[in-house]
């Protein structure tokens, strides 16, 4: 499969490197994709994003915390509401 932004569906655009010479070789540009977890409606995803979606907030994160921590936040939580 090729990396293409779940977003907006940007993906490697194809070109000619141009030499001194104009000797002209094929190239690609590849866009800047990060794999970022998110929540879709079946649940969270790993998904490949742009990094300009993810600056413009297109994306919501999905914010995991490792086991102890969560119960650490949850402590907290009924800590704060008491």
């Amino acid at each position: 499969m090729a990396k293409r932004c779940y977003i907006c569906g940007k993906g490697p655009m194809t070109g000619n490197n141009v030499s001194h010479s104009h000797k002209a070789t094929k190239r690609r540009w590849v866009p800047n994709l990060q794999k970022v977890k998110i929540m879709t409606e079946s649940g969270p995803k790993r998904v490949w994003v742009c990094t300009e979606c993810i600056k413009e907030g297109k994306v919501q994160k999905v914010v995991s915390f490792p086991k102890q921590k969560a119960e650490k936040v949850k402590e907290t939580e009924a800590v704060v509401e008491a």
